[in-house]
C-alpha cells in the first residue's frame, strides 16, 4: 500500500544500514511533504513486521551476504577485524550468514523495541521548504510517546598498542591495500575534512 501510496504522488523511496546508522528516506515535493513525513514515521515507530514480510526480506538478505562474499569484501572485513577490535565496527554491517539464518521476528522485534525509539533519532528534511510548516508536521506525526532507551555498553578499542603485523592468505589474482588513521574520540567533528582528505 506505501508503494502505491507514494508512486501515486511521484515519490521515491529507500533505506540503508552502516556500521553508525540505519536510514531511511523519501524524497518527494513539496507539494506531497505531508504524505511522505506521515509514511516515514509510520515506517519507523509503527511497524508490524509481519511474518511473510520478514521471511522474503530475510531471504533477501541472504542473497545480498552471499553477493558480497567477495574476496575484496573478504579482505576489507579481514582489515576491519583488526582496526576495530573490541569494536563493534569490526563486524559486516550485514552479520553473518551462519549467525543471520538463526535470526527469528522475536529477535528482531526485541531490536526494534531497544533501539527505534524517538530518543535515538534524528529526523533531517532538505529541499524548499516553510520551516514552521514542516516543524508542525514533524511534530504532529512524530510526537509518539518517549520511551525509555537503553543504553548498551560495550568496550572501547585498544588504540594504544605497539605496531603489529597481521598477514592472512587470500587465494586471490588482485592486489588491495587499506591505509587507515586512527582520528580519535572527535571524529564526529572532523568528518567532513576526512571525507576529503580520503580521497586525496
Amino acid at each position: 500500500g506505501y508503494n502505491d501510496t507514494l508512486q501515486s504522488i511521484g515519490a521515491s523511496m529507500n533505506a540503508y544500514t552502516s556500521n553508525e546508522v540505519t536510514c531511511y528516506f523519501i524524497a518527494s515535493s513539496e507539494e506531497f511533504k505531508e504524505t511522505a513525513i506521515r509514511t516515514l514515521s509510520e515506517w519507523v515507530l509503527h511497524c508490524s513486521f509481519d511474518s511473510a514480510q520478514v521471511a522474503r526480506e530475510k531471504g533477501v538478505i541472504e542473497k545480498e551476504i552471499i553477493m558480497y562474499d567477495t574476496p575484496a569484501t573478504n579482505i576489507y572485513y579481514a582489515y576491519a577485524d583488526e582496526i576495530f577490535k573490541d569494536s563493534p565496527a569490526c563486524y559486516p554491517v550485514t552479520g553473518y550468514l551462519d549467525v543471520f539464518k538463526k535470526v527469528s521476528r522475536e529477535d528482531i522485534l526485541d531490536y526494534y523495541s531497544r533501539r527505534y525509539v524517538p530518543e535515538n533519532m534524528t529526523v533531517v528534511f532538505a529541499g524548499n521548504l516553510d520551516i514552521n510548516d514542516t516543524r508542525a508536521l514533524i511534530e504532529k506525526h512524530f510526537n509518539s510517546e518517549r520511551r525509555f532507551f537503553k543504553e548498551e555498553k560495550f568496550n572501547e578499542p585498544d588504540y594504544s598498542r605497539e605496531s603489529f603485523f597481521a598477514k592472512r592468505n587470500f587465494d586471490i589474482e588482485n592486489k588491495k591495500i587499506y591505509l587507515a588513521y586512527y582520528l580519535g574520540y572527535d571524529a564526529q567533528k572532523q568528518r567532513a575534512a576526512a571525507d576529503i582528505l580520503s580521497y586525496m
